[in-house]
């Protein structure tokens, strides 16, 4: 039987009349993971970006390998300021994104509270839903939100009222949560599982942390079990299928949500008492 990467090298020489393929440039990294190989993964990523610069996808995977793997600060500022370049400032929304999330994961509150007050102000009445619904949910990812929750929530609801996607019914969920609606909350996270989406369990996530919030514990325990069950088979590092906005969304709901939940409780402070450390 073919390994995953003989496969991917398949692929990879079926597609060499079109090396601006994006599905290779993002299989055949994966492949390399699995087999260890850091470096040619890497540089597979960066032909992404050279081959299509102009392509958000690529310069975000790259982003996103970089940031997994520990790079220096310096690295992963060189790489924005390159997508930068190669996209323009008003398209750089997803990567600032990316980057709050992990320092928000890495417990550096200063980092991403700053951003996300920047793209708050850049883009927060922007008449396009994508761009409402990433500020939205990266400003809800905090338990204690920097924007107000009654914002989110006005942000998401625009989205989701304009292009009821998965996604967006789930950021709503999250806001209305972040504002004390349980109940509108989980009507919410319930209306995006009803769609076909590949972040199912940032819902099941949610909605554990949602009926926590609404006293039912019964209710959270098991959403909550359901997202554990599902991580053993599918574990949340480098090499997950999962897009990089919804496996670190899944990494902070799952802290939060062990942690309100009576797990690691003493492991996680509230954001704004953590310690600043360095990180990207």
């Amino acid at each position: 039987a073919l390994t995953l990467l003989e496969k991917a090298l398949e692929v990879a020489r079926a597609e060499e009349l079109k090396p601006t393929s994006v599905r290779h440039h993002i299989r055949l990294p994966k492949a390399q993971q699995l087999h260890e190989r850091r470096d040619d993964a890497r540089k597979t990523y960066g032909r992404l970006t050279e081959h299509r610069p102009e392509d958000k996808a690529g310069w975000l995977r790259l982003l996103d390998f970089d940031l997994q793997h520990g790079d220096s600060d310096e690295d992963v500022r060189a790489v924005i300021a390159d997508a930068e370049d190669a996209l323009g400032p008003d398209n750089l929304l997803e990567l600032l994104v990316l980057r709050a999330a992990w320092n928000l994961l890495s417990d550096h509150w200063g980092e991403y509270t700053a951003i996300c007050r920047d793209v708050a102000a850049r883009f927060g009445n922007s008449a396009e839903p994508r761009k409402l619904y990433l500020v939205a949910r990266l400003c809800a990812l905090s338990r204690e939100p920097v924007v107000t929750p009654k914002q989110l929530v006005k942000m998401a609801a625009r989205a989701a009222e304009e292009d009821p996607k998965a996604w967006h019914q789930h950021t709503l969920g999250l806001c209305l949560m972040r504002d004390g609606q349980e109940a509108a909350a989980i009507r919410s996270f319930h209306q995006s599982l009803a769609q076909t989406w590949h972040g199912a369990p940032v819902n099941w996530l949610g909605l554990a942390l949602a009926h926590d919030a609404a006293g039912q514990p019964d209710q959270a325990h098991k959403w909550l079990s359901k997202a554990q069950e599902w991580r053993v088979a599918d574990p949340l590092d480098s090499k997950s299928v999962m897009h990089p906005h919804e496996r670190i969304a899944c990494e902070l709901l799952f802290r939060e949500a062990e942690q309100r939940l009576g797990r690691n409780a003493e492991a996680h402070p509230n954001e704004p008492a953590r310690n600043e450390r360095t990180s990207p």
